[in-house]
């Protein structure tokens, strides 16, 4: 009878833990490519202003009207931010971030900036509170560049030249894992030859100077302040990161 009790109990205790398991693969995680982009460059082919053409393969990014800034700095003394969100539910494994960058009257095929460094933090770098998550902007994390096929412009006459190509810059991003959350990050590049000044395009939208909730900011010798590209227009910044999402 006792050995009768036994098997009762451990084929129970059986049933017991494959029911458990079932309900645990239910619940699997599901990863997904993760490609965030954080605002547009390119705007048209054929320039709004004097209707001149791109070259072939290429568009420009065309500053829109009520815009009056090109480009930012991030070199130096100078380093810029902005926020990005990971959505309820997600968990981001970063592999690599990638910048927007140009110099005045460099057209060659090879990026005239080969140094980025960035942090990650948990809130605006510019108010108190905030705590760096990832990242030592005194290392470089550089990886890759290319040619993006865009050509910065303003919108004034003559202003449609390829006197501002514009290159994307890829830093690596090992072992960087973010939960759901608001994140900011801060970045400062370097060029080739140590002292060249290059700027960030600002996110360029057709039609538009730039939304209400546009809120990138600088930082000059230690102090920040909010971009603005026209009279009361706040700035965005593009930036593109990409690895792998899992949703929970």
């Amino acid at each position: 009878m006792k050995t009768l009790k036994t098997i009762i109990a451990i084929t129970v205790l059986s049933l017991f833990s494959f029911s458990c398991s079932s309900d645990d693969d239910s619940k699997d995680a599901i990863k997904e490519e993760l490609n965030y982009s954080n605002g547009n460059l390119s705007t048209v082919s054929v320039s709004s202003f004097d209707k001149t053409t791109a070259p072939s393969g290429y568009t420009w990014s065309e500053m829109q009207a009520g815009n009056n800034i090109l480009g930012f700095g991030a070199n130096d003394a100078l380093a810029l931010a902005d926020d990005f969100v990971v959505p309820a539910g997600e968990k981001w494994n970063v592999e690599k971030i990638s910048f927007y960058i140009y110099k005045n009257g460099h057209n060659g095929e090879d990026s005239p900036v080969k140094d980025i460094r960035y942090e990650i933090y948990s809130s605006n770098p510019s108010q108190s509170g905030a705590v760096k998550k990832y990242g030592d902007i005194a290392v470089n994390k550089y990886a890759a560049s290319a040619d993006s096929k865009m050509y910065r412009i303003s919108n004034t006459a003559n202003s449609s030249t390829t006197t501002r190509k514009i290159f994307k810059i890829t830093a690596s991003a090992k072992d960087l894992e973010l939960p759901s959350g608001t994140y900011w990050i801060k970045w400062q590049t370097k060029a080739v030859d140590d002292v060249s000044t290059h700027y960030h395009p600002s996110n360029t939208i057709v039609g538009s100077p730039g939304l209400t909730t546009y809120n990138a900011i600088q930082q000059k010798d230690g102090v920040w302040k909010e971009l603005e590209n026209g009279s009361g227009i706040k700035a965005d910044l593009p930036f593109e990161i990409v690895g792998t999402k899992t949703k929970i």
